[in-house]
């Protein structure tokens, strides 16, 4: 997977507990959307439909994974730090979450 594209999940995934906020800040900063605005928003609203359906697919643990990794705000999980907690190896845990990107990656058409 390109750097690039990892750095771009990974901030979709920080921001994915704060997309609807995104959206209603978008939405009512603007009297009179114009083009660009509502591309804005729709883009939001498309990461937001494929990080959820990208979720609701994966396991429990695949899921437990993401969400102390970027789910929690101030979050001090590692990927080193991680696996002890879950009883995985780091490379169980590394997998799992790259198949999850890639998965993202697919799905957002990249």
């Amino acid at each position: 997977m390109d750097k690039a594209i990892y750095n771009h999940v990974e901030k979709l995934l920080r921001d994915y507990p704060k997309l609807d906020k995104y959206i209603e800040q978008a939405v009512a900063s603007h009297g009179v959307l114009t083009i660009a605005d509502n591309r804005y928003i729709y883009n939001l609203k498309a990461s937001k439909e494929i990080i959820s359906d990208c979720l609701e697919t994966c396991d429990e643990i695949t899921l437990q994974i993401i969400s102390e990794l970027y789910f929690k705000p101030y979050s001090t999980a590692t990927i080193t730090s991680l696996p002890m907690k879950l009883h995985l190896s780091r490379s169980q845990v590394a997998r799992r979450r790259i198949a999850l990107f890639k998965e993202l990656q697919r799905k957002l058409g990249w």
